[in-house]
C-alpha cells in the first residue's frame, strides 16, 4: 500500500479516496501516514460541525494550525501555498474553517462572529484539543499557529494563552493585535511573529 501511495504522490495525484476500508489496519495507517491531505469533519456537538484539511507529513517535526481571517476559508490560495511550503519542510498542517456552515451564513448577514476574537480563539483551542484526542499521529508533535487577520488575533489567544503548554510558535500575516486585550498580550510568552 505504501508504494502505491508514494507512486500516486510522485505522479501528482491530487487525492486518494477510500470509499470502504476493506483491508488490514496497517494499510489504512499507510494511507494516513503517507497519503497526504485528509478532509476532516469535527463534531463539536450534535449541531456544530467544522471542516478542515489535515496533511500529515512522514517524520514530521511539528503541526501548524491555520486560522484564516473573515471573508476567507481553508481553501485560500495564500494559505494553501504556505501550507505546501511547510509540508515540504517536514511540517504537518491543518487548515480549518472556524465557523460552521450555518454560522458562516449568519455571519455574512450580521458580521457578529468574524470580530468575536474570544469566540474564535475558543474554537481554535477546541479544535487543538480535538486533534490531540482523536489523532494518535499528532500527539507527540509540537504545535504552531499561523493566523491571518482576525484569525491571527484568535491564534495569539489560543496558542499564547489557552494552549500555551503545547504551542512552540505563533506566526501571523496581516494580524489584528488591536483586537486582543492588552492584558492578554502581556501574558504571551510563546515566540510570536
Amino acid at each position: 500500500m505504501k508504494s502505491a501511495i508514494l507512486t500516486c504522490k510522485y505522479l501528482n495525484v491530487k487525492s486518494i479516496i477510500v470509499a470502504v476500508p476493506c483491508s488490514a489496519t496497517d494499510c489504512i495507517e499507510d494511507i494516513i501516514i503517507f497519503g497526504g491531505k485528509q478532509s476532516i469533519k469535527i463534531e463539536l456537538d450534535s449541531q456544530h460541525f467544522l471542516y478542515g484539511d489535515l496533511t500529515l507529513v512522514p517524520n514530521s517535526i511539528g503541526l501548524v494550525l491555520f486560522a484564516h481571517g473573515s471573508g476567507s476559508s481553508r481553501l485560500s490560495p495564500r494559505n494553501q501555498y504556505v501550507a505546501e511550503q511547510l509540508n515540504e519542510s517536514q511540517i504537518s498542517t491543518f487548515l480549518l474553517d472556524l465557523l460552521t456552515k450555518n454560522e458562516e451564513i449568519e455571519d455574512d448577514r450580521t458580521r457578529k462572529l468574524r470580530f468575536n476574537i474570544p469566540f474564535l480563539a475558543d474554537r481554535l483551542s477546541q479544535v487543538t484539543d480535538w486533534l490531540y484526542q482523536n489523532n494518535k499521529n499528532i500527539q507527540n508533535l509540537s504545535i504552531g499557529y499561523f493566523g491571518a487577520s482576525t484569525g491571527g488575533a484568535a491564534a495569539i489567544i489560543a496558542g499564547g494563552i489557552k494552549q500555551q503548554k503545547r504551542t512552540k510558535a505563533i506566526v501571523s500575516r496581516g494580524e489584528r493585535p488591536d483586537l486582543v486585550p492588552i492584558e492578554q498580550l502581556n501574558q504571551i510568552t510563546v515566540p510570536t511573529l
